[in-house]
């Protein structure tokens, strides 16, 4: 009879826990499927301990899943060659999680991580051949699919908390679907064990099992019990004020700190890393202001995705370690943990010791417009299923306890009345709340996933109709593959074009990678390099100036304290050109400083650093001075340094043949190359461009939608407004490029209006009710550029783009392509483009009829009023 191996490597503890009673159910089960949908509830242990169960059991379940002709002894050691060892990928959805959860694994299976046990993260990778168990984020597994759609390597790979339902993880479900039937298939065909089918476990604790089942082709569903104490729920009478929910978990969480007993620790959900500052303040302030000799000392500790690695592990130890590590109780005073968390603690992650939460039930979620292109970040309800994941943080050691900062959910008869249009309510009743959280595919722009699919799911697919478990909608679907082709990523007929191609294998926005694509075409590779590393550590827009975590964002001092870091910071010539080459100025003016005073500098590295326009009483002279001074985060800028080398490397694999050209030219002022710069942002951010108005600084989208927006740039606003030279893109392209053409450092404000044309990575709108949309990370482009790219913003068949087979009989009225447009339409004369004119005539039209309707309106009313003296 097989032996199974209950608890091989874990700690007693470990073994006792739920999910490692079912080894031998989940080793039989997989031994007759290749899908399993696994409903573990809350403390089971799946987590941790369900891809050692694999590892271990490995020899009970990698067998065919049909009977056929035995392999030969040959193909025996044949199968071992080519699959020497058991290979197992968890999911999880967060870079925290996966990094913490896998070094708890290494630890339990008495290791190091990065050896037997090993995680892959964005722009990190802690793995080796020797790696068994790899922890992987879903966009990293996506990105390993993209490659090898079939995942050769892996065995079996568990989809961890799917019922978090992020766009790689929807993406995934698709892409693990298709792999484990075509490798199904593959043994089937050839009647051996040469290589076994993948294995894929998709386990959550809250997802709809039978939902989830049905998709996967009806594979059979396995329930594992939790091992979850009681938990007391209490919840608020009244929702706190509008605006008011941190301070509101800030009283809560000091009011559990002196009534609830020791020993225990609080955890605190709230919406955002601005917010866990802010109450982690304002629970250090309360903390030292009170006067009550009995109260225990309290250690309060953030945790969020964007906080540095030791201080994430800091907030994951136990009471006695973190004790310990800052030798708190060392003069007999007992203290309590207060760790204030995003969602990232929700799931996956167990805070040892927690015995209380307080929850404010509040989520941040981003939302994307396909008509319009607005990203919006909207301040929601978390759903039923997250406050359940919540309230379940206190009792996985003993009982405990969960404050929620809003009132009951409403009865079911309640809710479904309301949503009858009935009564049932009064109308003071809160709102219900949504059984679970809108799938991020169904709320996000597709651009990215559409190129994904293009290129790793193989030529000819149509999109509009792959096998979503969610399908999002058609005007998504078509938003994404619109810009495609705009960017130039795949053609009319929908095919990938090699610019898609070499684009799909940066780990950018695509349009970042369009911009990589051509960058390395007009030689300034290195810099574009730099830019899109600067743009991924600066993604959430707090890497130049920070508001201090004492103050709340948009207030008036942290908004005043925001333009004093801005204007005391030196200013560089790149930035009158946007944020990008001030990105660039910056990345360069850190890389070409030592470490510490008197460390080598390589000479082509000093050659690079950007010079102030105002000279500066003492230039830095380490990396720590230029951070101080710049208003800088040094883990943001090392994390730019490693994006820049790996996009680099990338780079010098598609074929780049030699490094950036404006190596010895750089600090010579701003030259041609930075021009090139911003025509490859250009050309590969062709789907992101605005137009200012012609008499203020209003801007609109040049696509469908002509949305108006504010820009808000991070340059100087006055270099940001003066006016230079500039070379038109055919100039860029001829040799023009290897000889310097000097501009003047004058600054020219003119007429204080912006420039015509820019090129923006974000348009998005606040959380606030009637927030303007703002365009973001911007960068002047000349007008010259922008009119050969018009075609391609209008009129494509979306039904060809899409790769459906039968597009080539349908046909759009409007569909022009480059080669029907008037060459004259396309001459660097400095106007618009015809077909722009052409699409912005029914607003003016529009406008006009507006204008004549008041005039004649204020005349009508003049008329009436005469006839009333008389």
């Amino acid at each position: 009879m097989a032996a199974f191996v209950v608890a091989a490597a874990a700690s007693s503890e470990d073994s006792a826990l739920p999910v490692r009673q079912y080894t031998r159910d989940i080793a039989s089960r997989l031994t007759s499927t290749a899908l399993l949908v696994l409903l573990a509830e809350t403390g089971s242990g799946k987590s941790t301990q369900l891809a050692s169960i694999l590892i271990d059991n490995a020899g009970q379940w990698r067998v065919p899943l049909t009977g056929g002709a035995q392999p030969s002894s040959t193909e025996e050691k044949d199968d071992d060659r080519a699959l020497p060892v058991c290979r197992v990928a968890v999911t999880q959805p967060r870079r925290v999680a996966a990094v913490s959860v896998a070094s708890r694994v290494a630890r339990e299976r008495h290791g190091k991580v990065g050896e037997e046990v090993g995680y892959a993260v964005r722009f990190e990778d802690m793995t080796s051949s020797s790696t068994k168990i790899k922890f992987v984020t879903d966009g990293m597994l996506l990105r390993e699919a993209s490659a090898d759609p079939h995942l050769r390597q892996y065995d079996a790979i568990v989809l961890d908390e799917a019922h978090e339902r992020s766009l790689s993880t929807d993406i995934l479900l698709g892409m693990l679907k298709r792999a484990a039937l075509s490798r199904e298939a593959v043994d089937v065909r050839r009647r051996t064990t040469r290589r076994e089918p993948l294995r894929v476990v998709v386990a959550s604790a809250t997802l709809d099992a039978e939902r989830f089942s049905a998709y996967l082709n009806d594979c059979p569903v396995m329930r594992i019990p939790g091992r979850l104490h009681p938990v007391t729920t209490v919840h608020a009478t009244s929702r706190p004020p509008e605006g008011r929910h941190v301070e509101s978990a800030a009283i809560a969480c000091f009011d559990a700190h002196q009534n609830e007993p020791l020993p225990g620790d609080t955890l605190c959900f709230l919406s955002g890393r601005e917010e866990v500052e802010r109450c982690c303040k304002l629970l250090r302030d309360m903390v030292s202001q009170s006067d009550d000799p009995r109260l225990a000392d309290l250690v309060v500790l953030p945790l969020y995705a964007a906080l540095p690695p030791d201080q994430q592990a800091r907030a994951l130890l136990s009471t006695e370690e973190v004790a310990a590590a800052l030798q708190q109780g060392s003069n007999g005073r007992a203290f309590r943990r207060c760790i204030v968390a995003t969602n990232v603690a929700e799931t996956s992650l167990t805070v040892p010791g927690i015995t209380v939460v307080v929850d404010t039930g509040k989520v941040k979620s981003k939302s994307y417009d396909p008509a319009t292109g607005v990203e919006a970040l909207k301040l929601v309800d978390a759903s039923i299923a997250s406050i359940n994941q919540r309230a379940g943080r206190a009792g996985r050691t003993c009982a405990g306890k969960c404050y929620r900062l809003f009132p009951k959910p409403e009865s079911e008869a309640i809710a479904l009345a309301r949503e009858n249009g009935g009564g049932g309510g009064s109308a003071d009743a809160p709102l219900p709340r949504p059984a679970e959280d809108i799938p991020e595919i169904q709320r996000s722009s597709l651009l990215g996933v559409a190129l994904f699919l293009k290129t790793a799911v193989g030529e000819g697919v149509d999109i509009l109709a792959f096998d979503f478990l969610d399908k999002p909608s058609e005007a998504s679907l078509e938003d994404c593959l619109r810009q495609l082709h705009a960017l130039g990523c795949i053609d009319a007929a929908g095919a990938v074009t090699a610019l898609g191609r070499e684009v799909a294998r940066y780990p950018v926005d695509p349009p970042l990678g369009c911009a990589i694509a051509h960058a390395r075409r007009l030689g300034v590779v290195d810099d574009m390099c730099a830019v899109a590393a600067m743009s991924s550590a600066n993604s959430d827009g707090r890497l130049l100036v920070t508001t201090p975590p004492s103050l709340p964002p948009g207030s008036s001092t942290g908004q005043q304290q925001q333009q004093q870091q801005q204007q005391q910071r030196p200013l560089y010539a790149e930035e009158r050109y946007g944020d990008h080459l001030l990105y660039l100025a910056l990345f360069r003016g850190y890389d070409a400083l030592p470490t510490r005073p008197g460390d080598f500098v390589p000479l082509e590295r000093a050659r690079r650093a950007p010079c102030p326009l105002v000279a500066a009483d003492r230039p830095p002279r380490t990396r720590a001075e230029f951070l101080r001074k710049n208003s800088l985060d040094e883990r943001g800028m090392r994390f730019a340094l490693d994006v820049h080398r790996q996009l680099m490397t990338l780079c010098n694999g598609s074929g780049a043949s030699q490094a950036d050209r404006s190596e010895s030219r750089t600090s010579r002022g701003v030259d041609p190359t930075y021009t090139a710069l911003r025509y490859a942002l250009c050309l590969g951010m062709a789907n992101r461009i605005a137009e200012r108005h012609p008499r203020h600084n209003a801007y609109r989208t040049l696509n469908d939608a002509g949305l108006v927006c504010e820009l808000k740039s991070q340059s100087h606003p006055e270099l940001f407004m003066s006016s230079e030279p500039e070379l038109d893109g055919a100039a860029l392209q001829r040799a023009a490029l290897d000889s310097i053409v000097p501009v003047p450092r004058r600054v020219n404000i003119g007429d204080g209006l912006g420039p015509a044309f820019v090129v923006y990575q974000e348009l998005a709108t606040g959380a606030g009710p009637g927030s303007v949309p703002r365009i973001r990370h911007v960068s002047k482009v000349n007008v010259a550029w922008v009119q050969p790219m018009m075609s391609r913003l209008k009129g494509a068949d979306v039904a060809k783009l899409s790769g459906e087979k039968a597009a080539s009989s349908i046909k759009v009225e409007n569909d022009v392509s480059a080669s029907t447009v008037p060459a004259a339409k396309q001459e660097n004369d400095g106007v618009l483009a015809g077909d722009a004119l052409a699409s912005k005539a029914p607003a003016l039209d529009a406008a006009r009829e507006r204008y004549l309707a008041r005039k004649r309106q204020a005349t009508t009313s003049i008329s009436s009023m005469k006839k009333l003296k008389r």
